[in-house]
């Protein structure tokens, strides 16, 4: 049963898919060969709905036994099993480490905007993994709750 969800919005996609159009626009304006024109026109508009869809947002679900995450419309996603978590923090990001998928210094960084995420220990792993939100509090929480069950 789900206990607790979130879902951020990337508002910088949403420049991506301006700057697509915006190129796509002036391609059709430039004096270059139709040919080419088409061809640069397609990769663009292929290219910025691609980003776009993998990325557009991020969506965290906690459950009683597994924490699920993914991004866009779910072809990138990740479930942690709670039952492997070690450690749990709240953590905030350096600005420098972006956002997206990431590697850090301490593991992976799962993030779409603002700085604050949750760092998991997995059992086995050297290094762990963090997953921005947007209120970390809610989120740590949230988990911590499921953890205590268990």
């Amino acid at each position: 049963m789900e206990t607790y969800s979130s879902k951020q919005t990337s508002w910088f996609l949403w420049l991506i898919v301006v700057f697509g159009v915006a190129g796509i626009v002036s391609l059709q304006l430039a004096d270059i060969p139709k040919d080419e024109m088409i061809r640069s026109s397609i990769l663009i508009g292929v290219f910025s709905i691609l980003i776009f869809l993998l990325f557009f947002k991020l969506e965290s679900k906690v459950f009683e036994d597994r924490v699920e995450i993914k991004f866009g419309i779910g072809l990138i996603k990740k479930t942690i099993d709670l039952k492997s978590v070690e450690e749990l923090h709240k953590v905030t990001n350096k600005f420098w480490y972006g956002w997206g998928i990431r590697f850090t210094p301490h593991g992976w960084l799962w993030n779409i905007s603002g700085y604050e995420a949750v760092q998991f220990k997995i059992k086995g792993q050297q290094r762990g993994f963090r997953l921005g939100c947007r209120n970390h509090e809610e989120m740590y929480q949230a988990i911590k709750t499921q953890l205590d069950k268990l």
